[in-house]
């Protein structure tokens, strides 16, 4: 369970290349845009989604299994019936190089950053198309703007959440580098904000969903 709990969170990076794609050819390649309701298109993209899910979750049940004997598990236990009263069976702790980990964290490591370069290479040929852009009117170039803005919002909040957490707690012990123990406790609740603040960001940029939001909640309110 705790390894398709962690494979899930790959879905809303996926999502979020795929917004990114979008919002490029919307701004660079609009003719492009249809093969969206294809369903020759729908089929790939999901198919990539789901084989980046399988593929951490293969890494996470396999790369991080700990054995019972390994001196990792061994530690771990002990540290947590120090810190808890509690024997737990199972785990892995880092404290010395140990190679299958090691290639694991690379592996997680360059699937996170192959998934976040393409997001980013593809912001920033989104931002040199908007930018240039002349032949639209002012009302149109403001959308793309807007809903670019809310796309890198969204980007923003998966590094804080995700992609610092990740590094500080999971990267640094393999240089040898030692983190308080306080923003390891901190690391697991922040990296679960994730999927709820990716979602709210837009919510509160995109001002139908936010009216729509307060509407909800206060069905009289104007803004």
């Amino acid at each position: 369970l705790t390894s398709i709990y962690c494979a899930c969170f790959t879905v809303p990076f996926t999502l979020l290349c795929i917004h990114f794609l979008y919002r490029f050819w919307s701004v660079r390649l609009p003719h492009l845009i249809p093969l969206f309701s294809n369903w020759k298109c729908t089929t790939v993209l999901v198919t990539m989604m789901t084989v980046e899910l399988i593929l951490w979750f293969i890494l996470t049940i396999y790369g991080t299994d700990g054995g019972m004997d390994e001196a990792g598990t061994i530690v771990l236990r002990e540290a947590y019936n120090r810190t808890y009263g509690r024997i737990i069976k199972d785990g892995w702790l880092n404290g010395h190089f140990q190679l299958k980990l090691c290639c694991t964290l690379i592996a997680l490591d360059i699937v996170m950053m192959c998934m976040f370069t393409f997001a980013l290479t593809l912001a920033s040929l989104t931002f040199h198309h908007i930018k240039h852009m002349s032949k639209i009117s002012l009302a149109a170039r403001h959308m793309q703007w807007k809903l670019f803005v809310a796309v890198c919002a969204q980007t923003f909040v998966s590094v804080v959440l995700m992609y610092i957490p990740h590094i500080c707690v999971l990267n640094a012990p393999l240089f040898r580098i030692s983190i308080h123990p306080t923003l390891v406790l901190l690391s697991t609740p922040i990296i679960s904000c994730f999927p709820a603040w990716d979602a709210l960001i837009i919510i509160l940029i995109i001002k139908d969903y936010r009216v729509g939001m307060i509407e909800m909640i206060r069905p009289k309110a104007t803004i």
